[in-house]
């Protein structure tokens, strides 16, 4: 494993080398971020590209789901740090992921519950070390992701304020979202 520590892009998403298998190329290493998506009781993380290919106009940044939702066991988050915490998924395409977001200082294993068996894998609780302003977010309107490549940031609907809960790359998403999202964003504001 290479140097994965982690840095700050000048639009202030957090960056990290990783490997992972099954990547269009797995024995290259990819610079990422890590994504949330806060909608409903839970939020959803992913391993997002910092930046897309530009040889492939198809490329999607979301590369991989890295949380799983365990109902049985259920997180809450964020803690009185104000640091989220997941069960990761770290089998199939996530093989070895843990490690490298380990090294980076991107997440930290959380020791004070046990990983969770589902048939023959595990799932470790893991704590998320960088703030939720240096992670990726996804537009409730589009479902487009931010990119470390991005000059401006998605600003979040001043109704979910603090907990940040939709975010909007555009005026034109959010008040599509407010009428025609699923749910529409009305419904479950914090207005």
């Amino acid at each position: 494993m290479s140097e994965s520590k982690s840095t700050l892009a000048p639009n202030g998403l957090r960056s990290f080398t990783v490997k992972h298998a099954k990547a269009k190329d797995p024995d290259q290493e990819y610079r990422c971020t890590l994504g949330v998506q806060l909608s409903g009781g839970q939020a959803q993380y992913m391993l997002i590209l910092a930046t897309l290919p530009k040889d492939d106009p198809y490329a999607t940044p979301a590369s991989s789901r890295l949380s799983s939702i365990i109902t049985s066991h259920p997180v809450e988050s964020p803690d009185a740090q104000g640091h989220y915490k997941f069960y990761m998924k770290t089998y199939s395409e996530n093989e070895g992921v843990l490690e490298y977001l380990l090294d980076a200082g991107i997440i930290e294993r959380d020791l004070t519950a046990s990983p969770v068996a589902q048939g023959y894998v595990t799932f470790p609780l893991v704590r998320v070390k960088i703030p939720i302003g240096e992670m990726a977010k996804v537009c409730n309107g589009c479902e487009r992701w931010e990119l470390c490549s991005d000059e401006r940031r998605m600003r979040g609907c001043s109704g979910c304020k603090p907990s940040g809960k939709a975010w909007y790359c555009s005026v034109e998403c959010q008040k599509r979202a407010w009428r025609v999202g699923y749910p529409a964003h009305k419904e479950v504001c914090g207005k």
